[in-house]
Parts: structure tokens; sequence; C-alpha cells
């Protein structure tokens, strides 16, 4: 790990005010952030990471109170689960504004917002006093980085960051889109995360109508759901719970153990690729468990499966 390039929460706000990117600690995974109102900064998110213009950024904020300027749409709905969310790992895709870069929405109609709950990236964003685009920072297809340690060794010492201990969560926000086009409003979920669609439900019993929970996948307008992501160094191979390994001196692979608890496993997913992708193994072996297509383990199964060498 190269050290030289940590920086203090003070110098991380002057090299975004100059246009420079700079990896800043969230709770979900570390982000390279760059100042959303610059043009020349987001190019270079997309150039540092390798990633397609296609692909959307999420657009941070500090508070509720930034809404207005930069989206187009915001309705009671949006308004409630920002009270019950935020700051934390929910983004919600609202219709924008122009006055949010076309480089942010991948040139949709669209912005993902979320309010992050990291003490030191909440620092920066206040600091700053614009909205911060922030990506996981890795190069795309990557594995997410949950330390800065691993940050630091994925670019090589090249990107300036901001050291804010392990993330607290481990896995991406959970990406949300909200029509109320109908008589029963619906909340699509366009990502899984540490936010369920259970605890969705369960929150908007208290809202003032009905409103349906679903999932969505394949949305072109959340960033994360492309088919194959969070990629190794090795590739990962998923076994079924008897499956035998192939012979040693064949292939050599080395076994992921998850812990028990949903969310610990989750916290842990990403280190545990980053620690088994350094191995001299071939592979990655982890083994199917009946929990793992339960409600609590939909986010991490996601993870798993876009991460996971396909047949």
């Amino acid at each position: 790990m190269k050290k030289k390039n940590l920086v203090s929460t003070l110098e991380a706000t002057k090299l975004l005010l100059m246009g420079q990117v700079v990896a800043l600690p969230t709770e979900t995974v570390y982000g390279l952030a760059g100042d959303a109102t610059n043009e020349a900064a987001l190019k270079l998110i997309f150039k540092t990471k390798s990633r397609p213009l296609f692909d959307p950024l999420i657009m941070h904020v500090f508070d509720s109170s930034e809404i207005n300027t930069w989206v187009s749409e915001w309705t009671p709905l949006h308004n409630f689960l920002a009270e019950r969310f935020w700051p934390g790992p929910l983004t919600m895709v609202v219709p924008k504004k122009p006055t949010v870069s076309n480089l942010i929405s991948a040139g949709l109609s669209t912005v993902a917002l979320r309010v992050p709950q990291h003490p030191l990236f909440r620092e920066v964003l206040k600091n700053v006093g614009r909205p911060l685009a922030a990506p996981s920072a890795n190069r795309f297809g990557k594995t997410s980085p949950t330390t800065v340690e691993h940050v630091l060794n994925e670019f090589e010492g090249q990107v300036p960051a901001v050291d804010g201990g392990p993330c607290s969560i481990g896995i991406e926000s959970t990406v949300v889109k909200i029509d109320s086009r109908d008589q029963v409003p619906k909340v699509s979920i366009l990502r899984p995360g540490l936010i369920s669609k259970e605890d969705l439900e369960e929150e908007l019993k208290e809202y003032s109508h009905k409103v349906h929970v679903q999932f969505e996948g394949q949305n072109k307008a959340s960033p994360g759901t492309l088919e194959d992501h969070y990629q190794p160094r090795i590739p990962l191979l998923i076994y079924e719970q008897n499956q035998q390994a192939p012979p040693a001196g064949f292939f050599r692979g080395v076994e992921m153990n998850l812990n028990p608890d949903p969310f610990l496993a989750a916290r842990e997913f990403y280190a545990h690729l980053h620690q088994l992708g350094q191995s001299d193994h071939d592979h990655i072996i982890l083994r199917k468990f009946a929990e793992l297509d339960s409600p609590a383990w939909v986010a991490l199964k996601d993870r798993i499966l876009k991460a996971s060498l396909k047949n």
C-alpha cells in the first residue's frame, strides 16, 4: 500500500474545488468523488475508473434542502422516504433539471440522488458546498473497496484518499424509483442494498396512501445493474454445497466462508474478495447455502451472482 497519497478532509476539499478526484469513505463503500457541477471533474471520474459513459453516477447532496436545485419532480412520497432513510444508504432516481450534467445521468432524464451518512464524507460535502458525484473507487467492473487500502492498491497510490476506516455496511446503497401515476403508487427497487424491500414496506405502512414495493432489475437509470460487476482478480465460482472441487494440481481453488449473519457477511464480502484475490490460487469457491434465497440475503446474493464467473 502506498500511504503517500492519504489526505485530510481539508486537503480533499481543496482538491475537489480544483476539479480533482478524491476517494472518500461512505457507509456503503469508498467513493471516487468529484465536483458534480464541474464537467472536467466528471470526465476525470470516468477516465480514472475506465467507466463507460452509459453508466450513470450517483449525485450526493448534503441534505434535502438542495433538492429543488437539481430535481424537476419531488412528490410527497419522495419526501416521506427521504425523511425516513436520509442520511443513509438509499438512493432515489428522480426526474432531473437541466442543471444536472448529462454525464451524471448518462443522457437520461433522471438523476440518482443520495444523502450519505458517513461523517467524513458529510464534512467534505459541507465544506465543498456543492454536490459530489461518487461511484465506487475502483476500476469499472472490479470489486468495490471497503477500506482505504483497497483504494490505494487499486489505483497504485495515484488517487488521493481520505482514510475513514472500514465501511460499516460494505455494499452499495439500495436504489429505488417512484412511480406515482397509478392509483396505487409504486416504489421499484432497481438495485438491492441494506435497506430491504421489507424495510421499505414497514416504513410505508405509515404513509398516507397504500404503496406497492417491487423489484425491477436491469434498469439503465441505476448504476450497478450490469450482469457482470464487482469482479475479483481471480474468478469467483459458485459451487453446490456437496459439489466436489477439481483435483489439486488441476485447478487450485480457495474457499470463501461467509459469516452466517447476512449483515456481517455483506460488510465482509468485498474485503474477502480483495484478500482472496491476492492469493496464488486459480479461483475462489463459494458454496451455495439454503439461507442465500431468503429475503435477508437478497442484496448480498445480487453482488455474489454479479461477481461470479458465468458459465
